[in-house]
């Protein structure tokens, strides 16, 4: 037996055979050729271009039924490059004026991009130039007329490659994939999000050496530890057959959750709600026992327009979530564009830092016409069903004032034109910026209810971006000042008689979510699907002392603030 060690990306426990994925995921370096009719190759690339495009779309929607809309949103920012017109122009000028074939025009005009991305010093930019890579691959597949390598070879599959791109990620077929293994690769990337999202397990950065391990050796993976067992013996096979019965056992005892109240073991009530982004969404939310919506992310029904969406649009979609909670409380956060969410019809300067730049309510408020009409939808909306509506990256107070009188004025307008409207709307706002966070206090005495959005405020707060590999063991939601800040905002919050709920990532991190119990949090938010493990949590939680009891019913110690890979729920 060999063992093999790595960083842990998405727990769980699999056995398999070794199957290596051959080839470097920067891809080769097409052939560059001379033509003779420039415009006969201009043709053959839009001709793959419409072909890439719709792949994206397929994959996207691939993407939405499997996983949610804010995982497989990645495929709509690689739909976004593709037709990004500055790309393409660069590309047909390349062919016309150098007379090159399309492979080679598509090749050099991504790496300049890409060279440009990974040079900038923001994080998140240089993100970016793996995305690109992935789309301009796509697309010299597309002209080559050949196809992505299979990711599902043998059965009961333990893929090993160099890495993974987000796209490969998605096509992993969950009946042959038991698990991957990558030489590169952080457990923030996208494929590793992506990974945990499908309940794959996985393990990155594990060195060059496991190229050396033979096609079809069995392995046995604890994705929990980052560790690969390669010819297990006798202890390890019990080990995992153990195990597996433990992973039997917790399913049984989520079943067991979802048919229970969510009380704390002192008998605090804390409400565990989905964050959703489709009508598809909401049916899961409801078959894992939700107790409402803490968070709906309208920016994707922007994201899926060619223009901004019009009312009635906007209010057909609204009143089928309201309709289909029946009565459940629904939580909609205004639109959220910007950074990561661009649409080809909200044109701006290029920013050097996006996650710090035009996002979020600055949009909104630069065109209040459009938040208007966004208003005056989800009013119309609010008549069937329990709605709140939420202010995304609020810094001020005048902020909060400002789209107060615009949603007076939104109401003003409906009910001079005998609209209804719900009786019970609620105005709340997003915690997801320091500053936020700091006038807490003040912003508790203008609206009716909060969210924390950890992703953003975890970022903002230590200056690390999660996805960037070279700081992500810095992005660390149970850091002091991480949870100094919260604790802060629940106090000040709960002082004014309002609630406080957490709709980030970190109210997946079980360590996370019962400090946030014993910081006395009113409710948490999670994809539809991690809604059971919550559950669980929070009916074995002592919100008193702050513990967690488990199976076992004794207490689990709480660990030091370091956020460890093992701690995700999924």
């Amino acid at each position: 037996m060999k063992i093999w060690k790595g960083t842990a990306a998405s727990g769980g426990a699999a056995w398999g055979y070794a199957t290596h994925l051959r080839g470097d995921p920067e891809g080769a370096i097409p052939v560059r050729r001379t033509v003779t009719d420039p415009e006969m190759e201009i043709a053959r690339f839009w001709e793959a271009h419409g072909k890439a495009l719709a792949e994206l779309e397929s994959l996207y929607r691939l993407a939405r039924e499997d996983m949610g809309e804010e995982e497989s949103s990645i495929f709509l920012t690689h739909k976004a490059m593709l037709a990004d017109e500055e790309l393409q122009n660069d590309v047909v000028q390349r062919i016309r004026e150098k007379k090159i074939n399309a492979e080679y025009a598509v090749y050099e005009a991504a790496q300049v991009y890409q060279t440009l991305f990974a040079s900038i010093e923001d994080d998140y930019l240089r993100q970016r130039a793996a995305d690109l890579q992935d789309v301009s691959q796509r697309l010299c597949r597309k002209l080559e007329n050949s196809s992505e390598q299979a990711l599902h070879k043998r059965k009961d599959a333990i893929i090993i490659a160099q890495d993974l791109l987000p796209s490969q990620t998605i096509q992993l077929n969950k009946e042959n994939v038991n698990a991957f293994l990558t030489q590169a690769g952080s457990p923030n990337s996208h494929a590793a999000i992506l990974a945990r999202t499908r309940e794959i397990p996985a393990i990155v950065a594990m060195g060059y050496e496991i190229a050396s391990i033979p096609e079809g050796t069995p392995l046995i993976v604890d994705g929990d530890t980052g560790t690969v067992y390669a010819n297990p013996d006798r202890d390890i096979l019990a080990w995992f057959y153990k195990k597996t019965e433990q992973a039997d056992e917790q399913r049984a005892l989520l079943s067991q959750a979802l048919a229970t109240e969510n009380r704390t073991l002192d008998g605090r009530k804390v409400e565990v709600k989905a964050n959703i982004g489709t009508l598809q969404d909401l049916e899961e939310a409801l078959a894992n026992g939700c107790d409402g919506v803490g968070l709906t992310r309208s920016e994707f029904l922007y994201m899926h327009s060619t223009q901004w969406p019009d009312e009635e649009q906007q209010f057909t979609y609204y009143r089928s979530i309201l309709s289909t909670m029946k009565g459940r409380r629904v939580i909609i956060r205004t639109c959220d564009l910007g950074m990561d969410k661009k649409v080809d019809y909200l044109k701006g300067a290029q920013e050097e830092n996006p996650a710090l730049g035009f996002r979020g309510i600055r949009v909104s408020l630069a065109y209040p016409d459009t938040f208007l009409t966004q208003l005056r939808a989800l009013l119309r909306a609010s008549a069937y069903g329990s709605l709140s509506i939420m202010f995304p990256m609020i810094v001020s107070p005048e902020e909060v004032d400002r789209v107060l009188e615009l949603a007076r004025e939104a109401a003003e307008q409906l009910r001079a034109e005998g609209i209804a409207m719900g009786d019970d709307v609620q105005y709340g706002v997003m915690i997801e910026t320091p500053a936020a966070a700091v006038l807490s206090d003040i912003l508790a005495k203008k609206v009716d209810f909060f969210s924390i959005g950890t992703n953003d405020l975890v970022q903002y707060t230590l200056c690390a971006d999660r996805v960037n590999p070279e700081v992500a063991q810095l992005y660390d939601p149970c850091h002091p000042a991480v949870l100094r800040l919260i604790e802060h905002v629940i106090e000040n919050i709960h002082r004014e008689g309002k609630v406080c709920g957490i709709c980030g990532d970190a109210a997946t991190i079980p360590e996370f979510a019962v400090r946030a119990i014993k910081m006395g949090i009113d409710s948490l938010s999670v994809p539809p699907r991690k809604i059971p493990k919550l559950r669980h949590l929070v009916q074995n939680t002592d919100s008193n002392k702050g513990e967690y009891y488990g199976k076992s019913g004794n207490p689990q110690p709480n660990r030091p603030h370091t956020l460890k890979a093992d701690c995700n729920m999924g």
